[in-house]
């Protein structure tokens, strides 16, 4: 769920904390872009003003952080700063709460990472974003993943495919080789092979083909549909066999009708 502030910017709300990291980095561009980071981060302290209207002009600007904080929140989350009188209460509470620098949750995150698999039917870009960030989390817990690591991960986890790319990608120089390069080349490439082949394209394939029976190109003799024919060895030219009883084209002595009632008439004569 998204929340609305200022200048119809939208943010993802806070609900938890796998949602924390991307709701603080949000919530910080806020702040900074309406000029009031300074009150939220300690910067800026009351304390440290003497002028009535300075301190009206203040506490003005610290409100505006404050309802910045309470209406990107989740409802459930309020009755932990409610008690709160400054916007600097309010994040540094949120903080201590969400931002858990702990053993568990990196080996959460690195067991996620290594064991990530790539889900059938997918596009590249969802794929690769997926595992950016599992190594986004890693990296605010001080524990980050380098580039070398996360592009050797994306490589290992694409589907069967694209193995030929593999090929071509370990030929790259090593100064191209990074996350940004490889992500264009993958989406190139996926974007290539979702392309439908062009009637002319088929056709240049086929035309590589041989038929030895008719002796025409773009299909091979296993799939003819020519009657079957055979070579006149004489002449180097292709011809219809003929019957040796008959001398009818067309069929073969074993299955030639005229030979049958002689069959039946000895049939007769022998009972």
């Amino acid at each position: 769920m998204s929340t609305n502030t200022e200048e119809n910017v939208q943010i993802e709300k806070l609900v938890d904390a796998e949602s924390f990291q991307l709701w603080k980095f949000q919530i910080q561009i806020l702040f900074k872009a309406h000029g009031l980071w300074e009150f939220v981060n300690g910067d800026n302290l009351l304390t440290t003003l003497k002028n009535d209207n300075e301190k009206a002009e203040w506490h003005k600007k610290d409100a505006k952080a404050q309802k910045t904080i309470v209406t990107s929140v989740d409802k459930k989350l309020l009755m932990h700063i409610i008690n709160c009188e400054k916007s600097k209460e309010m994040y540094d509470k949120l903080c201590k709460i969400f931002e858990r620098d702990n053993e568990d949750e990196k080996c959460n995150l690195l067991q996620q990472f290594f064991n990530f698999k790539y889900e059938k039917g997918t596009n590249i870009s969802t794929h690769i974003s997926q595992l950016e960030s599992i190594a986004h989390r890693l990296k605010t817990l001080k524990q980050p993943i380098d580039d070398n690591m996360l592009m050797s991960k994306i490589m290992t986890t694409l589907p069967e495919q694209y193995k030929h790319f593999a090929t071509a990608w370990d030929s790259t120089q090593k100064n191209e080789k990074t996350v940004i390069n490889l992500t264009s080349r993958l989406l190139t490439e996926e974007m290539r092979s979702n392309t439908p082949e062009t009637e002319e394209s088929v056709a240049f394939r086929s035309s590589g083909k041989f038929c030895f029976k008719c002796k025409k190109s773009g299909h091979i003799s296993k799939y003819c549909k020519t009657e079957k024919k055979y070579e006149n060895y004489s002449t180097g030219k292709p011809e219809e066999r003929k019957c040796f009883k008959c001398g009818i084209a067309g069929h073969l002595a074993r299955s030639c009708s005229k030979s049958q009632p002689k069959q039946c008439s000895r049939r007769k004569e022998m009972f």
